[in-house]
Parts: structure tokens; C-alpha cells; sequence
């Protein structure tokens, strides 16, 4: 269908509070963290695992938010990221004991708290298998990172059913070494999820990669997290088909770089909506309606 707002979150990496007030001031939640949006498609390009103080919150609002969406004909997609992977692999140095306690019970050890959510049968495990890692919504395909290595030809719904296998087979590791036996997950080359060489030093062999990726799919816009934006501003790029908009959130609450922002488009232009102490900052990113 066609929605109203497409409304898209970076890389929230625990940062509950502000997530709730990012989304109260695009409309889309109510006082009280209750859904109000209509006619929404409101994406979260993942990441909201490690480095914060509470991602077992946001997991449990965004699982509400899905059910709640649906009343109001809106959608909540969830996008897997290299955070949410590593710890369905038992790796978890990136989480804070503040943010761990968030997923005990009684007087469970918080260690052991996240090893089960993330764990077979966990209630967050259980709730990841069945997201995404890549999804084109009207003429926008989104990924957490950027189009990985062997993507030149891959259809959006092929590469996202290969990773997501992946997501469901995925058991903890006793080493590093055993990682290689999901690509799709941890391969910093041919993973979606890890993928940075729109940024990193490799543009050259990206450009075409990005190009013939759009064209087998039919999108015109790449739009992406993963790679923190020091300044606190979205990076558009590649001929205006490429936009990665994780500000650094987490950063800018830990180290005062980054910022709090939201991706709104709207009757065909994507807007940056950036939050400071001062107020709204909004600035066109993109006008897509000739598209």
C-alpha cells in the first residue's frame, strides 16, 4: 500500500527515552509510549542492542508497537543488525550491566539474563527470527549496512531470506573462528548487516554495485545505519541514491558528538529531522517527486 509518512530510526543502540520522544514529536506514538500514527511505515534499521542502558525496553515497545501499528493500517518493519547478530551468537562485550539488568529475572546473574533472551527459545531470539534484514518499502530499499559484495543481481527478497536463514540457525560460539560459517551474519564484506564501503575506502568497486542493485530491484534510493555520522547528519551520496542516517545517537549522549534524529518522507521528500537542546533543526535531503 501507500503510506501517508515512511518515518526511519538509525541505529537507536539503547537509548529508550529518547527513542519514545523521537517518535512522540514524528507523530507516531502518543503520552504514554501508545501508537497513534496512521497511514505509517515506521522503520528501525537495527542496532538497538549494546552500548546504552536499556534495549530490553525498546525490544518490548517496538514488539508492541508491531501489534498496535495494525489497528491504525500501519506498518512497524525491524531490520536485524551486526549488534542484534552478535548476541544471538553469545558475543555481548558491547552491552553495559545497566542495560543487561533490563532483561533479568529475580536474581538471575545479568549475564545469563541476556544469553537466554538472545538464546534458543529466548523472547527476543524468538521475536528477531521473525523480522528482516533487508526490505524495499514503495521505491526505498533499506539495510542496516551497505549493499554487501555479490549483491549486484540479488533480488531484496533473495538476500533477506538468505541472511534470515541465517538469523534462525545461529547458536551461541565458543570462538571467533566459528563465525565463518554464517557469512551472511558476519562476513564484513558480503554481510548486509556489516557491510561499510560506501564510507570506508572502497567507493569505487560500491558505485556499480549500488547501481546495479537499485536497478534489479526497482528502488531509487539506498538508505542504510551502521556507520555513525560524527557531525550528526545524514550522508547522502553516490549520485543522491545512497543515504546512511545513524547520527551517532548513543555517541551523542556518551561523548557529545552526534545527535537524536529521524528520517521523514513525506509526499515524496525525505526530510532530516534533527532534535537539539535548542529545538527542531529540518533540512531537505531528497525531493523523489517527479519519481
Amino acid at each position: 500500500m501507500g503510506w501517508r509518512r515512511i518515518v526511519v530510526v538509525g541505529d537507536l543502540h539503547g537509548l529508550y527515552r529518547e527513542a519514545v520522544g523521537l517518535l512522540s514529536h514524528a507523530g507516531v506514538v502518543a503520552e504514554g509510549g501508545r501508537w497513534c500514527g496512521e497511514g505509517v511505515c515506521l522503520v528501525f534499521l537495527g542496532d538497538v542492542c549494546d552500548r546504552g542502558y536499556d534495549s530490553a525496553s525498546l525490544y518490548r515497545a517496538i514488539q508492541r508497537w508491531q501489534g498496535e501499528a495494525r489497528g491504525y493500517e500501519s506498518r512497524v518493519v525491524f531490520l536485524v543488525g551486526n549488534h542484534e547478530a552478535l548476541n544471538l551468537a553469545g558475543i555481548s562485550p558491547y552491552m553495559t550491566l545497566e542495560e543487561m539488568e533490563g532483561y533479568v529475572k529475580g536474581d538471575e546473574d545479568p549475564r545469563v539474563a541476556v544469553r537466554r533472551a538472545f538464546g534458543k527459545g529466548g523472547w527476543v531470539r524468538d521475536w528477531l527470527e521473525q523480522q528482516h534484514v533487508v526490505v524495499k518499502v514503495g521505491p526505498y530499499v533499506f539495510g542496516h549496512g551497505d549493499v554487501p559484495v555479490g549483491w549486484e543481481g540479488v533480488w531484496v527478497e533473495e538476500g533477506d531470506a538468505w541472511v534470515m536463514g541465517q538469523v534462525r540457525e545461529v547458536g551461541e560460539v565458543r570462538g571467533v573462528e566459528e563465525l565463518g560459517a554464517w557469512p551472511g551474519l558476519f562476513d564484513e564484506a558480503r554481510s548486509v548487516l556489516w557491510c561499510r564501503d560506501a564510507q570506508m575506502g572502497e567507493e569505487e568497486a560500491f558505485v556499480d554495485r549500488l547501481a546495479s542493485f537499485l536497478e534489479r530491484n526497482g528502488g531509487v534510493r539506498y538508505i542504510c545505519g551502521h556507520t555513525p555520522q560524527q557531525d550528526g547528519r545524514f550522508f547522502l551520496g553516490y549520485e543522491d541514491r545512497y543515504l546512511c542516517v545513524d547520527t551517532g545517537m548513543v555517541y551523542s549522549r556518551l561523548y557529545g558528538v552526534g545527535g537524536l534524529s529521524y528520517l521523514l518522507i513525506e509526499e515524496g521528500r525525505g526530510w532530516g529531522v534533527y532534535l537539539t537542546d535548542e529545538g527542531e533543526e529540518r533540512e531537505l535531503v531528497f525531493d523523489d517527486t517527479s519519481v
